[in-house]
């Protein structure tokens, strides 16, 4: 209806019962929502079809990179090896790649496995770890230690093991599972100290050389002690110093 039209069947004023004319136009009907998007009925899905098992299996993040961990492999020969070593660059990005393989305290069901090892966050993996077993001279239980198999060319099985950095307590451990896997080489990653220790010392040496670094670590024991008073000293002095201009 145009305007024209409502304005020639409004009412005249002769009719006191007829209500004033309409100045805004009428509101539509509410829509429900179920009108809107149609009948409930067509929201019904048929799920009598379905057999018990699942329409699909559902893998968690960490089944992901496992499964990934597990099967990726990327063998190279000598050749390729070493011009793979030379391009450090490529390597790195190759490295980066790698998914994370941290594992929680939760999964390592070992008790008295934190005072055994170096760090809290970097644990071995339940499924691979190394387990010292006791010798049948001395029965007893099965012991821990931080160390891992790796598959080995070819997915070749425990061809080596990643161990962390023997602690002091722990190069007891470190010597019984070379002794047990029957480790003909070592190969050491790290320094013994890089800014906080890293490793400790774990093989031995003449008397000599260990009189010399034990004689070494005490001079530098002391250089430090005396940095240390030396910076306890000058800020005592500093300290006096704001006081007195304080007091000024």
């Amino acid at each position: 209806m145009n305007m024209s039209a409502m304005h020639s069947g409004s009412p005249t004023a002769e009719d006191p019962t007829t209500p004033p004319p309409m100045t805004t136009p009428p509101r539509k009907a509410s829509v429900r929502l179920q009108e809107r998007r149609g009948s409930n009925l067509s929201l019904l899905l048929d799920v009598t079809s379905l057999g018990v098992e699942p329409v699909c299996s559902v893998s968690t993040p960490k089944e992901v990179w496992l499964q990934l961990l597990h099967t990726s492999s990327r063998p190279l020969t000598h050749t390729m090896l070493q011009q793979a070593a030379v391009d450090t660059n490529t390597l790195n990005v190759e490295y980066q790649k790698i998914p994370p393989n941290f594992v929680s305290t939760a999964e390592l069901d070992v008790p008295g496995h934190m005072i055994k090892d170096r760090y809290k966050t970097i644990l071995p993996n339940p499924e691979s770890r190394v387990i010292l077993r006791s010798s049948e001279e001395e029965a007893g239980p099965d012991r821990y230690i931080n160390a891992n198999y790796i598959r080995g060319y070819k997915g070749a099985p425990r061809a080596y093991i990643a161990t962390q950095g023997p602690m002091l307590h722990t190069v007891g451990d470190f010597w019984d599972m070379v002794w047990q896997e029957r480790s003909s080489i070592i190969v050491m990653v790290t320094r013994l100290k890089e800014n906080n220790e890293k490793c400790e010392l774990y093989w031995p040496q003449p008397r000599e050389r260990r009189g010399r670094r034990r004689l070494k670590e005490e001079e530098e024991q002391r250089e430090e002690e005396e940095e240390e008073e030396e910076e306890e000293e000058e800020e005592k002095e500093r300290q006096a110093d704001s006081a007195d201009s304080s007091s000024e």
